[in-house]
Parts: C-alpha cells; sequence; structure tokens
C-alpha cells in the first residue's frame, strides 16, 4: 500500500541531493586544477608545455585497466562509439574532470534564498 510522504520530507531530500552534487561538482573541479598544476609544474620542468591525457593517468594508476578499456570498447561497442571512448582517453585530463565539475554544478543549482 503507498503512502503519502511526510509534509517537507521531499523538500529535504531534494536539499540532500542538490548538496551531494555541490560537493560532487566541487571534488571534480578540485581534482582538475590539481591535475592542471600537475601539468603546469611539468611544463615548467621540460622547458615546453606538456599536457597529461586521461590514458597516461590510468596508465600511470593502472598499466592494464587502460588496455582492457580499449580492448572492451574495440570487442563491444559500435565504432562511431569506440572512437568516442579513444577520442576521451587522448584528452586532457584537467578538461575533462574540469568540464564534468563544472556541468554536475549546474545540475546542482544555486542555493535558493529563504525570505
Amino acid at each position: 500500500m503507498l503512502r503519502a510522504a511526510a509534509p517537507g520530507s521531499c523538500h529535504r531530500v531534494n536539499a540532500l541531493m542538490m548538496i551531494g552534487l555541490r560537493l560532487l561538482a566541487l571534488c571534480l573541479i578540485v581534482i582538475a586544477l590539481v591535475l592542471l598544476g600537475i601539468d603546469a609544474i611539468t611544463s615548467l620542468q621540460y622547458g615546453a608545455i606538456r599536457l597529461h591525457s586521461l590514458a597516461q593517468l590510468l596508465d600511470a594508476a593502472a598499466p592494464a585497466l587502460i588496455r582492457h578499456v580499449r580492448d572492451w570498447a574495440a570487442d563491444v561497442l559500435p565504432h562511431p562509439v569506440t572512437a568516442l571512448v579513444r577520442g576521451l582517453l587522448a584528452s586532457w585530463a584537467w578538461a575533462l574532470f574540469g568540464v564534468a565539475g563544472v556541468l554536475v554544478a549546474f545540475i546542482g543549482g544555486r542555493p535558493r534564498l529563504r525570505g
């Protein structure tokens, strides 16, 4: 049997979800800034612009994972989607995390003023 939700409980769940989305967005943006800092320091160290791709970061963290992702994408996904996965893996890591963080921040919305 269905019961009606308590008054205000829907508002609390919605507020908690928005707070969770904002925290996730903050974490993604902080990760992007850290990765951008790593690329800046690496560029200063080598005297030329050096940007790390997501594939390079995954390869440094878990070398077998990147091979499995590429093989899985080639075996399971259609060719256009495989090309998209390879393109995302070749993209700058800080840009991917930053764009994802900004998109999640927009989904999370702005805090509403009570008045």
